[in-house]
């Protein structure tokens, strides 16, 4: 009797010990921006371009995904599981730089710290990189503020806002990177002509 209450306690203790066991945590996903435009004839020009860091207001200082529902869409929320690889702003930062050199308009692009001579700053916000869901269908809108300044004089010669609005492939927040990344490259096409025309 003694072993057989010995053997019912065990088997209580093991059934108890499974349902208090650890439920399964999905991995967190993390994903990249990046952009690659296609390289433009190297012009003979000596113009310096210095590009300054992307900066970002919350939610974009951190890396999470940003989305909106159609019920509330002045509300913000992140994604649990999903990530970006690093903060939004310093993704973008990098692909800013290589549409700069893939122009070929410039001698030079360069990123802080820098201590040599340049001819132009180009300054970029991020302002907004969010999923927005719609019922069945959702989008995921980018926008970039973009200031061009003389670096001689600190003064500013061209302001603009690029915006683009890219719908997803599906209702997830792995459609919406895909769709963010082709935003990115949409807004880099613009801001790369704008530069351009805009330093003769």
């Amino acid at each position: 009797m003694k072993y057989r209450y010995i053997i019912l306690s065990l088997g209580f203790f093991c059934v108890m010990l499974s349902a208090c066991s650890p439920v399964a945590v999905p991995p967190k996903q993390y994903y990249n921006l990046s952009a690659t435009l296609p390289m433009q004839s190297q012009t003979s020009a000596q113009r310096v371009l210095l590009v300054t860091p992307t900066s970002a207001e919350s939610p974009y200082k951190g890396n999470k995904i940003a989305y909106t529902e159609q019920e509330q869409p002045y509300q913000i929320h992140t994604f649990a599981e999903n990530y970006w690889a690093s903060a939004p702003a310093k993704l973008v930062t990098p692909n800013v730089t290589n549409a700069m050199i893939s122009s070929g308009h410039f001698k030079a692009v360069a990123n802080p710290p820098y201590g040599g001579s340049a001819d132009y700053r180009l300054d970029t916000d991020l302002l907004t990189l969010v999923q927005q869901f719609n019922g069945n269908t959702s989008q995921v809108v980018f926008s970039l503020h973009a200031v061009l300044v003389n670096a001689q004089s600190n003064q500013i010669l061209h302001s603009k806002n690029f915006t683009v609005t890219q719908t997803a492939s599906a209702n997830n927040p792995q459609a919406g990177v895909v769709a963010a990344n082709q935003a990115l490259t949409s807004v880099l096409q613009q801001l790369q002509t704008w530069v351009v025309n805009s330093t003769p």
